[in-house]
């Protein structure tokens, strides 16, 4: 659904699901830090740059470390 969502580049809709997904199934680290990273490039590729900084610098505080 959020690469659905990211493929129609509609970042309202891609928020909505990830933000659902942490709600439903918040001890799956690895899919919550993938899906972060999808909504994170929706924003980039949308050039809201500094929208994609502020969620990155969310999952680094979430998750930990540095995601590449």
């Amino acid at each position: 659904m959020l690469s659905g969502a990211r493929n129609c580049r509609d970042s309202v809709l891609s928020e909505k699901i990830y933000n659902t997904m942490k709600i439903l199934f918040p001890d799956h680290k690895d899919h919550l830090i993938s899906g972060s990273i999808l909504v994170g490039n929706i924003y980039s590729s949308l050039g809201d740059y500094e929208k994609a900084e502020t969620i990155g610098s969310n999952r680094i505080k979430e998750y930990g470390g540095k995601v590449c």
